[in-house]
């Protein structure tokens, strides 16, 4: 359905194609840039190696890392790369898929309270008064401010997120995730990772950007929103790593040890109705109890 000022929404199947997407580009850089072997962590003090998994709350369902290490049960070197994904997914999707005003700029003389946090505010006392109105609102708002009728001046919301991206890229380079990473021995390697890693973070926040404007109202629960594993639930998926087959029920009943990537779902359509029901755009990519 065509909405007004020539916007087109976007069809499921395109969503869920450019979500998947995303989902191997994060796969792909954690891939590539996390550290070869467990071996590599024999060296690291306990407390940092903890850090890492401190930063996983709401995403594991254990507390320290040698708790993890002992209930995780897919191969020991493909470890780093798996809990790397799942700290980039989770400052990922934790940021801008879950709140629809993630580009705005902090408030002009209020470093505690950005723009973001007012126009929550406002959004969710629009929810409680009128569901509809306030979806229709939130994308209407959104729409206008990301597009522009000069061809030569970028839209609002484009220029705020090139500048929060920046700070996101480095803020997760010198986080607890820094002990994931590859040890590399020149400043041209880490200026290429950090352009890599600025990339994924730029088309991430487009694509997100582009499914506010939509009347549909995006969730990604966390761990503790999600039932045990089945396979046939369209809400997860098994990680590759635990090689389970569509009609495979082996892992049926687990629970869910690490969440890798956290589901998207939608909520609602966009005639703005419907807000009761959701559908899955991509699923949670989870890694289960085996032992």
């Amino acid at each position: 359905m065509a909405a007004n000022n020539g916007y087109i929404p976007k069809e499921d199947q395109s969503i869920r194609d450019e979500l998947s997407k995303l989902t191997e580009s994060i796969r792909s850089w954690a891939k590539k840039h996390c550290l070869p072997s467990l071996a590599d962590f024999e060296d690291v003090a306990e407390i940092e190696k903890d850090m890492v998994i401190h930063q996983l709350t709401e995403c594991c369902s254990q507390q320290d890392w040698n708790s993890m290490m002992k209930d995780i049960s897919i191969p020991q070197n493909k470890i780093p790369m798996v809990l790397l994904h799942a700290l980039l997914a989770k400052d990922l999707f934790g940021r801008m898929f879950t709140d629809p005003f993630f580009a705005f700029p902090k408030i002009d003389g209020d470093h505690k309270i950005s723009a973001a946090g007012y126009f929550q505010r406002i959004y969710h006392i629009m929810i409680k008064a009128d569901e509809q109105k306030a979806h229709i609102w939130r994308s209407q708002t959104l729409q206008n401010l990301s597009t522009t009728r000069d061809p030569n001046a970028e839209a609002f919301l484009q220029g705020m997120t090139k500048k929060l991206v920046y700070g996101l890229v480095n803020t997760f380079l010198t986080s607890p995730a820094r002990t994931l990473l590859r040890k590399v021995g020149n400043n041209d390697a880490v200026n290429q990772r950090g352009r890599e890693l600025l990339s994924l973070y730029d088309g991430a926040a487009q694509l997100a950007l582009s499914l506010w404007t939509q009347r549909a109202f995006m969730s990604c629960p966390n761990l503790r929103e999600l039932p045990r594993f089945t396979v046939s639930n369209p809400m997860m998926r098994a990680h590759r790593l635990h090689r389970l087959d569509e009609d495979d029920t082996r892992l049926d009943g687990k629970r869910i040890l690490l969440c890798v990537q956290p589901a998207v779902l939608a909520f609602g359509s966009e005639n703005a109705e419907d807000y009761n029901q959701h559908k899955v755009w991509s699923p949670a990519v989870v890694v289960m109890h085996e032992k």
